[in-house]
C-alpha cells in the first residue's frame, strides 16, 4: 500500500510521476537536454507538481472511459498527417499571396450527462481533435448538443468521431 498525501489524496508515486512528465515535457518542449536545462526544467516542474495536489483536491470532476473509445487514437497520427499537409498547403497559398480565411465548424455531437462517463468521452474528443494542427476545438455545449471547432480549410470531420459522439446529419 503506498503513503497517499493527507491533503490530496495522491500518493507519492503519483506526484513523483507528475514531476517526472512534467521535467519530460519540458526537455522536448525545450528541445535541449544541456545540464542547465535539466536544472531549470526539473525546478519549473517542481514547482508545477506543487500545485497538482491542491488542484485535485478542489476538483471534483472525474472522468470514465470505455476502451473503444480510448484507441481511437490509433486514428490520431493519420490525422495529424493529413492536417499538416492541409497547413503546408495552406502556408503555400498564403506565400502566394492568396487569403485562406478560416472557418468555426459546428457539428452534431452526442455531449452526454454531467456523468464522468459522458465527461470522459468529450475528453477525449476534444483532445483527439485539437491534437491535430488544422483543428482546435472551441467547446461542446451539452444544451445544444454540438461540438464547435476552429479549421482553416474545412474538412469532414475524421470517421473515429463517430465512436466518441458525432453525428453525421444528412443533407436536404
Amino acid at each position: 500500500m503506498s503513503r497517499r498525501s493527507r491533503k490530496s489524496g495522491l500518493s507519492l508515486v503519483e506526484i513523483a510521476l507528475v514531476w517526472i512528465s512534467q521535467l519530460v515535457l519540458w526537455l522536448v518542449f525545450a528541445d535541449n537536454s544541456g545540464f542547465r536545462e535539466i536544472i531549470v526544467g526539473a525546478v519549473a516542474a517542481a514547482m508545477g507538481t506543487y500545485f497538482v495536489p491542491s488542484f485535485v483536491a478542489r476538483t471534483q470532476a472525474s472522468f470514465d472511459f470505455r476502451a473503444r473509445w480510448v484507441l481511437q487514437v490509433a486514428h490520431v497520427p493519420k490525422f495529424v498527417f493529413g492536417d499538416t499537409c492541409i497547413l503546408l498547403r495552406v502556408g503555400v497559398l498564403r506565400l502566394l499571396g492568396n487569403d485562406v480565411p478560416g472557418a468555426i465548424v459546428a457539428v452534431k455531437f452526442d455531449a452526454g450527462d454531467d456523468d464522468a462517463l459522458s465527461r470522459g468521452r468529450r475528453a477525449l474528443a476534444t483532445s483527439y481533435l485539437t491534437f491535430a494542427p488544422n483543428t482546435l476545438v472551441m467547446g461542446i455545449p451539452r444544451d445544444a448538443q454540438l461540438l464547435f471547432f476552429h479549421t482553416l480549410i474545412p474538412q469532414p470531420l475524421p470517421r473515429f468521431m463517430l465512436t466518441l459522439g458525432a453525428r453525421i446529419v444528412s443533407e436536404k
